[in-house]
Order: structure tokens, then C-alpha cells, then sequence
């Protein structure tokens, strides 16, 4: 209503498309293994990936991971491809934590959520692990959850790598934290455009509301973007930063650079 006035607004209804999880792994060069992930929505996809091509990724010294266009997703999907770009027994630890508002309706909302996930990928322990914790704290408001806003412990490896990550405008959620995380190790360099920047509000419930809509909003809170060192609208910035121009419609300019890059690197490695 606006000023007695009745407004209609008309909604047309749309078929929902999902996006199909698309994980490949390729040897791109002499020693040089590119994986590409659009999202990480895929737990059981991903572990697949790195099980299938565990052997080449470890013999090699050079790893490119292309996380442009990635349209997020869940945490634990990416957790195990850190383990190749990480030195041995590395520990990651965050300036600022992420609270989560476990009240007792979000409670049930996202472990609505997270059920349906699990049943879809039952072997996601870091997922149960997460879930467990909303259950120890359950009805607490505002906590600061014991799974990884705590620090994270990387497993890595003993043998050290060049490790590039491509990174553009449409990398947000999910692919913003694995952009994040990325940035903590000392061997990758992070390639390309600033990520989406859509993580300080995160962790996403579902409320399901009449004639079948549903209004989806987030439960936790990265204390950082209360003194301005959040992500929002800016995105995790690259170490060398490649602007877009029509030429990246005709080739892949980020990709060619990052090839020219390790070579040079791999004069000195």
C-alpha cells in the first residue's frame, strides 16, 4: 500500500537451472598441472579428482588452480586440495574470527540445510564436525565456533611447489575463502582480478515461508568488517593483478601469463 493506493506487482516463474559441479585436472606444460574448479558445491567429485591424480600433482613442481567463475559453495569441498599447496604441518590462523548467531531458529534452519547436504555426501567429516558444533552450542546467539575461525591445520607437503591461483570478479563465496586460504601459503601467488567479495556475511539459513517461497539470510559474521578489513565488495585482491580487456574474449591472457610467470620462476626454484 502506498498511500491508500494498492500496488500489484507481477512475479513470472522460472524454471530453476542448477549448475553441474565441474572439477578436471590436466598437465597443461612440461611439469605443470592445471586444475580447474567452477564451484565447490561437489564434496564427493572433488575427493574423487585429487584420489584419481594424486600421484601427478604430487610429482609435480608446478600447480595452477583456476578458481575464475567459481560460484562458491561449501568450505569442506576444498579442504583436502590445500594439502598441495601448503609446506608440511602449516597452521593458519586469522586476525579476526567469524561469530555465528546460533539461535534456536537458525539452529534448526541450518541443520535442515546441512542434513540434506549430508545425505547427498555422507563422507563430508568436516561437515559433521561443523554440525556438531552447532549442536554443543545450540540457543547460545552470538559464538565463535570451534572449526577453523579458531585456526586451521594444514597437513602440506615436505617437497615445495610453485602454485598459481587465478582468481576474477565471479569468484565469490566459497571461492573467495579457498582464495583466502590460498593467500596464507608462501609458494602460491594469486593471479588475476580481486574475487566477488560475499563472505562477511556467511553461512546461509533457509527460512521457508508460504506458497512456497523461502527467504534465505546469513548466520555468521566476520568480525574484520567491523574495522573496515572485510571482503565485502572488495574480494580477496591478487599479488599481480591482470586487468580485463576485450583481448581476454579472443585467448586466455591470465592463463598465458601465468605460464611466462613459472617460467621465470623455475629459472631459480
Amino acid at each position: 500500500m502506498d498511500n491508500g493506493r494498492k500496488n500489484i506487482i507481477n512475479i513470472n516463474m522460472y524454471p530453476n537451472k542448477d549448475i553441474e559441479s565441474k572439477y578436471e585436472c590436466k598437465c597443461i606444460a612440461d611439469d605443470i598441472i592445471l586444475l580447474s574448479y567452477n564451484d565447490f558445491m561437489n564434496y564427493e567429485l572433488s575427493q574423487e579428482l585429487l584420489a584419481k591424480y594424486h600421484e601427478e600433482i604430487l610429482a609435480s613442481k608446478n600447480l595452477i588452480i583456476d578458481v575464475r567463475i567459481n560460484s562458491g559453495g561449501c568450505d569442506s569441498v576444498f579442504l583436502e586440495l590445500l594439502n598441495y599447496m601448503f609446506p608440511e604441518d602449516f597452521s593458519i590462523k586469522e586476525r579476526y574470527t567469524t561469530l555465528t548467531n546460533v539461535t534456536e531458529r537458525n539452529y534448526n534452519n541450518r541443520m535442515e540445510m546441512i542434513n540434506e547436504y549430508l545425505e547427498q555426501y555422507p563422507n563430508d567429516e568436516m561437515l559433521k564436525r561443523y554440525l556438531n558444533e552447532l549442536t554443543i552450542n545450540r540457543d547460545k546467539g552470538f559464538v565463535n565456533l570451534d572449526f577453523g575461525s579458531k585456526g586451521y591445520k594444514i597437513k602440506g607437503m615436505k617437497k615445495e611447489k610453485n602454485v598459481i591461483v587465478l582468481t576474477d570478479r565471479y569468484c565469490g563465496s566459497s571461492g573467495d575463502s579457498f582464495v583466502i586460504f590460498a593467500s596464507y601459503s608462501p609458494w602460491v601467488t594469486i593471479i588475476g582480478r580481486p574475487t566477488y567479495g560475499i563472505i562477511d556475511y556467511s553461512n546461509v539459513a533457509e527460512q521457508k515461508l508460504e506458497d512456497g517461497f523461502s527467504l534465505y539470510y546469513p548466520t555468521s559474521v566476520y568480525e574484520g568488517a567491523k574495522y573496515g578489513k572485510g571482503y565485502d565488495n572488495v574480494g580477496v585482491q591478487p599479488d599481480i593483478y591482470i586487468p580485463w580487456t576485450p583481448e581476454h574474449i579472443k585467448r586466455d591472457v591470465d592463463l598465458e601469463y601465468a605460464l611466462e610467470f613459472l617460467k621465470i620462476k623455475n629459472i631459480n626454484f
